[in-house]
């Protein structure tokens, strides 16, 4: 499947978000915790019993009934009764389906959409708001598979089929669109399932990221999902390097239909410092680490371009203000971002410092500004560091240098004060020259790289020791005396004194 457009976010979809924060908390209940609270409480008391009655065997497309008969001495008139269902077939984490509590002997469940091997656990609770049920009950169902409808592998295996793409990358946002494209969030909290995204079309964020693991493995693709904080998403392994993809808030709360237009790509393929600012590794799954923006949907598409529109103008962009910037001859600044994010005509989303969301999607458009192409008042192209800060709600711009070709000289920047840690690590260029009033070479800052002659200014005093690491022949131009002049003769390297 091609992507022949971008689609823009719309700003519903962004100011869903903040609800979606709160309704996509919910992870499956597993039954190991429920069947370790039942033991909990055999070991402190016994005495009560529940006995469940079959009243309609479920089959396919259609639901289980039963009638409970709770027993207990103390049993007051507000007991509650609880069902959770086990795809024992398909699903290892725990319940597909997770009912809220009732006081009710008569008792169904979901529909059955595939055949398979199913467990039906019955909770007995004193109260309504108890802690731990008293009693349990469980019985076993084979639903049996017909002609008319397909297995759960035929409808995934036909899905990754239909939805492969020319390569893993393409293939998993495909994949991310299907899920989000076909599914809306359950706001009963009751169904857990990947059956959820591809029989219901709903279902919690264990829906979400189960499907979509059981798609990528058909596809081919490796990944882990991941809980922590009542969430779950995934990490998914492309290119040899991991990211995390989160199709539930890919798709925020606030509609009940698939293809609802709230739809986005912002959490396709985040790092590290990105997915943890909203959200938390339990550590009992995926423990490696995404350390990288390079496949995320916004940086590679240029998608992020959408957000980097000055709010009130379609012309004036935040790119245009740091060229002008830079025509200037200015090397380290700041562009305040508005109080607004433009999203689309006429729509626009307000920033506060405590939005992660937007410190997302701006760090991400810093990401692609960093990858544009920038030049000086001259034309000669500059090598940038743009980040965003949320606190002081603007671009940080700093000027690293020039881009050379290779075997080239690479003059830094009159006005470069320091020259910070790995800068220019395994730069191409044969010499550089660095101006008067740069005052500190940090680590690393040419290590490893071609150069071979530096000219280094007496204004500079501080050079870490690994500055020049690993290049071979160096040569150092600088005032006899200088702080470079003391360094070369420390380490042993050639020095002549062709500057003051």
């Amino acid at each position: 499947m091609k992507r022949i457009c971008i689609v823009v976010a719309a700003l519903m979809a962004l100011a869903l978000a903040l609800a979606a924060a709160s309704a996509e908390g919910q992870t499956n209940p597993r039954r190991a915790e429920m069947e370790a609270a039942l033991r909990a409480r055999d070991r402190q008391s016994r005495g009560y019993s529940l006995n469940v009655t079959c009243t309609q065997t479920p089959t396919l497309d259609r639901v289980g009934r039963w009638t409970v008969d709770p027993q207990g001495s103390d049993l007051g008139d507000d007991w509650c009764v609880q069902i959770g269902i086990t795809d024992v077939d398909h699903d290892p984490y725990g319940y597909i389906y997770f009912t809220g509590r009732t006081h009710t002997t008569a008792i169904s469940s979901c529909t059955f959409v595939f055949a398979g091997n199913y467990e039906v656990d019955f909770f007995l609770y004193k109260t309504p708001d108890a802690k731990s049920p008293v009693a349990s009950y469980r019985l076993s169902y084979t639903i049996a598979d017909d002609a008319i409808h397909d297995t759960m592998e035929e409808c995934v295996a036909a899905i990754a089929r239909e939805y492969r793409g020319d390569n893993d990358w393409e293939t998993a946002l495909n994949l991310h669109d299907y899920v989000t494209m076909h599914t809306y969030y359950d706001l009963t909290y009751e169904y857990y399932g990947a059956d959820g995204v591809f029989a219901r079309g709903y279902g919690v964020c264990d829906s979400y990221s189960k499907a979509y693991e059981m798609l990528l493995t058909e596809a081919g693709i490796t990944s882990q999902r991941i809980t922590g904080g009542g969430h779950a998403w995934n990490a998914v392994k492309l290119e040899g390097t991991w990211y995390h993809v989160d199709c539930t808030w890919d798709d925020p709360t606030g509609s009940t239909q698939p293809m609802s237009g709230n739809e986005r790509w912002i959490y396709f393929c985040l790092n590290d410092d990105l997915i943890y600012l909203d959200h938390k590794n339990d550590g009992t799954g995926f423990t490696g680490e995404c350390t990288s923006l390079e496949a995320n949907y916004l940086v590679r598409t240029g998608a992020w371009a959408q957000y980097a529109t000055v709010a009130g103008s379609q012309d004036d962009t935040y790119a245009d203000r740091i060229q002008y910037m830079l025509d200037e001859g200015e090397t380290t600044f700041t562009v305040d971002h508005d109080e607004y994010l433009y999203v689309g005509p006429n729509s626009y989303y307000i920033i506060t410092k405590d939005d992660v969301l937007l410190t997302v999607i701006l760090t991400l458009t810093a990401e692609g500004l960093n990858e544009m192409t920038w030049n000086d008042a001259n034309g000669d192209r500059l090598r940038l560091d743009i980040s965003f800060d949320l606190d002081a709600r603007a671009f940080n711009v700093h000027v690293h240098g020039y881009y050379y070709a290779e075997g080239g000289t690479l003059t830094l920047p009159t006005g470069t004060v320091s020259i910070g840690d790995a800068a220019f690590e395994g730069v191409a260029a044969t010499e550089v020259i660095i101006p008067s009033g740069c005052t500190a070479i940090g680590a690393r800052a040419f290590a490893d790289s071609a150069v071979h002659t530096v000219t280094i200014p007496a204004s500079v005093t501080d050079i870490a020791d690994d500055a020049f690491e690993g290049c071979h022949q160096l040569c150092i131009i600088t005032p006899e005396g200088s702080a470079a002049w003391r360094y070369a003769q420390l380490y042993g390297i050639f020095h002549n004194t062709s500057v003051e």
